[in-house]
């Protein structure tokens, strides 16, 4: 039970639909290309990965100075 009490509660759900399409697609696209990189470990894979997380990052502090989301919250949808 005290495990329950060190969780920290979320006051605000994030979900696809609070976040702007365009945001949505690229954590769609990262997805995909992580998980062929780490089937094949193809360098080309690895840096077009490392590309769109720079981009997606961007996204995130452009949506986290306009709306005030706090970057936590938005790295939950990551994982």
């Amino acid at each position: 039970m005290t495990s329950h009490k060190s969780i920290p509660y979320l006051s605000q759900k994030i979900s696809k639909s609070s976040l702007p399409p365009n945001n949505v697609n690229l954590i769609k696209e990262l997805r995909k290309v992580r998980r062929n990189f780490q089937k094949t470990r193809c360098q080309k894979l690895k840096q077009s990965f490392n590309q769109l997380t720079s981009e997606l990052e961007a996204c995130y502090y452009d949506l986290r100075s306009s709306n005030s989301i706090t970057y936590q919250y938005l790295v939950l949808i990551l994982i």
